[in-house]
């Protein structure tokens, strides 16, 4: 280890005495801590460094400077009168002459241990969430082999918290589904809960595959849980007055019991916080740690992989076809129904330029649980239309999909009924389809659309006219939906009708509206150019058309 002169070295003129001030950090804060430097009046003197490493080095004059820890926004101050060549260390560094720094407490929903520090660990949380684990909470009718299940563990950010909240989210709201979309429990039945302290904990053997956690309080939601063979899927979510999704935290553990203190779960956290960031890069630190850490803790291999396969670097290319490789072949071996195994197997014939062959299975068996798997399907979607079928399962997700999670969720619908058409009527009433079809207002920020929903506003003369002219419509025979010639439907009485459309959004729905839109700019546009424009599977696209009578 580089060793640092802690004499003092005096400088010939009236120039300022400079001393070395160093900070060595541990492999996880290396990455992850960013460190500024101000000085005793506020100004920054230091910026974080833009790459990851084990030191960093500072020539200062003599003074008393403020050394800012940040970890995930959170920062920690740490005020430093420097008359010397100091050393300080970050993590479980350990030297008899070097001081600590202070870290500030680092969130999240499992109830982690270890050099970091978690403040929202909590002992009762880690405690309980240890001992459920462990143990048989539910017993399924058909229990799967014993090598093979779930633990999931719900809970508030602390005791204190829980008490505090007069709204508490309902357990009972909460239910395990099959991958048919059948109930295998309601919560709380098959749970342990405490009433004190505020958690829920389910844990059972089940056998391989697909199931879905489902949420019918306030904004309803659904999430995809995948149980691999001879793995134990370990999910945990921070609860308040509803779920918050965007906590979520699923690792894949070869034991049943879950570790709070494995040194790799840190790392997910890393990888999760990448992808919320568009953030495809891996710097050394992080790639040996994914490519070793993934016999262990294939979530991280999972994630990793994705990463690096979403981004635009090559020289790495040899080594993440072998993560592929081996994470289907040899660590989650016979997981070929995976969804997250499909889509990344996609996303590699994307990174290294695989033509993908009609032979070849054509669409996915269920859909991800990671949202940057789903994101692979819906847009490799946009020129292979045949991986994403019309009325299937990510059809209609594509259509109710949040992005507040790292995580795939989306808004429950009923994806094997057909739609319900109404017919054109003479009043402000328009063709709808189903309550449960609605997308809430969430995604208005997430498409680009020629038309403001919330801030247009109709007059009562446009709806007179827009009216007069479905009325024309009418009166002429003419059925816009089913007219085989569309020169046979004068442009002006189509484009009213698309406008009628938009005077109810909420019928609509915003990716409706967005279709709109789109339709009214350029009336000769096709499906595929408008689902290329909002980045929707063209089937999505072709059903919402036929769903509003376009």
């Amino acid at each position: 280890m580089e060793t640092f002169d802690n004499t003092m070295d005096t400088l010939a003129g009236d120039k300022p005495q400079n001393f070395e001030l160093t900070v060595i950090m541990d492999s996880f804060f290396s990455y992850y801590a960013k460190l500024w430097i101000f000085n005793e009046f506020g100004k920054l003197l230091h910026k974080p460094a833009k790459e990851a490493g084990y030191f960093r080095h500072f020539s200062l004059v003599k003074g008393t400077y403020i050394l800012r820890v940040e970890i995930s926004g959170q920062v920690a101050d740490n005020k430093v009168d420097l008359k010397t060549n100091m050393t300080f260390s970050i993590g479980s560094v350990s030297h008899a002459e070097y001081s600590k720094l202070k870290v500030p407490g680092m969130y999240s929903s499992a109830p982690l241990r270890g050099v970091i520090n978690y403040i929202s660990s909590h002992d009762y949380y880690t405690k309980a969430a240890v001992a459920i684990s462990k143990q048989n909470t539910f017993i399924p009718k058909t229990e799967g082999s014993k090598k093979s299940g779930l633990f999931i563990f719900l809970r508030y950010p602390s005791a204190e918290i829980y008490e505090k909240i007069f709204d508490k989210v309902q357990w009972k709201d909460f239910a395990l589904l099959d991958q048919n979309e059948k109930i295998i429990v309601k919560f709380p039945n098959g749970t342990v809960d405490d009433p004190k302290t505020g958690f829920i904990g389910f844990s059972a053997f089940l056998a391989p595959g697909l199931y879905f956690l489902r949420y019918q309080g306030r904004n309803k939601r659904m999430m995809p849980i995948y149980v691999y063979e001879s793995w134990y899927t370990q999910l945990f979510m921070t609860v308040t007055d509803e779920p918050l999704w965007g906590s979520t935290r699923m690792f894949i553990s070869e034991k049943r019991a879950f570790n709070p203190s494995d040194k790799y779960q840190p790392y997910i956290d890393i990888c999760l916080d990448k992808l919320q960031n568009n953030d495809f890069t891996i710097d050394n630190n992080l790639l040996e740690n994914i490519a070793f850490g993934k016999y262990t803790s294939p979530m991280l291999g999972l994630l990793g992989a994705y990463l690096y396969l979403t981004g635009k670097e090559r020289q790495n290319d040899g080594l993440f076809k072998n993560i592929v490789r081996n994470l289907q072949n040899k660590i989650l071996k016979n997981s070929q129904d995976s969804p997250d195994i499909w889509a990344l197997n996609l996303l590699s014939y994307q990174h290294f330029r695989e033509t993908i062959s009609t032979n070849e299975k054509a669409s996915i068996n269920g859909t991800p649980t990671l949202r940057i798997a789903f994101d692979t399907i819906r847009k490799a979607a946009l020129t292979y239309q045949w991986l994403v079928p019309e009325n299937s399962l990510n059809d209609y997700i594509s259509e109710n999909q949040y992005f507040d999670s790292p995580y795939n969720t989306f808004k429950p619908f009923f994806h094997n009924k057909q739609l319900k058409q109404s017919p054109i009527k003479k009043s402000s009433r328009v063709p709808r389809r189903d309550d449960d079809m609605q997308i809430d207002d969430y995604f208005s920020t997430k498409f680009i659309t020629s038309w403001d929903i919330k801030s247009h506003e109709f007059k009562a003369d446009d709806y007179q006219l827009l009216q007069a002219a479905l009325d024309h419509a009418q009166d002429s025979g003419l059925n816009i939906s089913s007219a085989q010639d569309e020169n046979k439907v004068p442009s002006e009485t189509r484009l009213a009708y698309y406008r009628s459309l938009l005077l109810n959004p909420e019928r609509v729905g915003v990716i409706g509206c967005a279709i709109i839109n789109e339709l009214i700019a350029n009336p000769s546009t096709d499906s595929y150019k408008i689902a290329d424009r909002i980045k929707l599977p063209v089937n999505t696209v072709n059903r919402i058309v036929k769903s509003l009578n376009l």
